[in-house]
């Protein structure tokens, strides 16, 4: 489901701190992904926005893992010193400074669709899913369970203050895989 997910998303939205505990890279795809992204007339692959305030982050991010992959895009505030963007400028990185030194996600996420990136997947961290959710612009939120019990200390699905107004959602559809895993997608009740 998860590679389904991104074969039909304009771009992948990302917190920094998931893109450097997680590894990830310019997103590049199977050649099965690559055929629904055709039949569905987009782009071969999706943009890979790295939501981060500091824009800290290492500049091979922008070479996918394997092969060929999409481009990689950093939003992050403003007042950033030139040294400190020019090499992942020079990566091949679209780096956008937004205004002030907080970022407004709904106002980001309507200047990427306004930009042809309306289809957006957040893959995390538990904070951007928090911030987004906070700023109401969520519009679905899909949940695995998987048949194991792993124990310990573990984070939510989202981190951060408590969402002003409680998000609502209501089941859109399940699937059960042969390997016990429940596939959810819940969609916004109507506000």
């Amino acid at each position: 489901m998860f590679a389904v997910q991104r074969s039909l998303a304009d771009a992948i939205l990302v917190g920094a701190n998931t893109v450097r505990f997680e590894g990830y890279r310019a997103v590049d795809l199977e050649p099965w992904q690559l055929q629904i992204r055709e039949q569905e007339g987009l782009a071969p692959y999706p943009v890979l926005v790295i939501i981060s305030a500091s824009a800290d982050l290492d500049p091979t991010v922008a070479t996918p893992a394997e092969g060929e992959g999409g481009a990689v895009m950093i939003i992050t505030t403003a007042g950033k010193l030139p040294a400190d963007l020019d090499p992942l400028r020079a990566a091949g990185i679209t780096v956008l400074e937004a205004e002030g030194d907080v970022l407004d996600l709904a106002m980001i996420v309507d200047q990427l669709a306004g930009t042809g990136l309306p289809r957006l997947l957040c893959e995390g961290g538990p904070r951007l899913h928090n911030d987004l959710l906070a700023a109401g612009v969520v519009n679905e939120v899909a949940l695995t369970l998987a048949p194991v019990v792993v124990g310990g200390q573990g984070l939510r699905s989202t981190s951060g203050a408590a969402l002003p107004v409680p998000s609502s959602f209501r089941l859109h559809h399940a699937l059960y895989a042969d390997d016990g895993a429940l596939f959810t997608s819940y969609r916004a009740s109507a506000r």
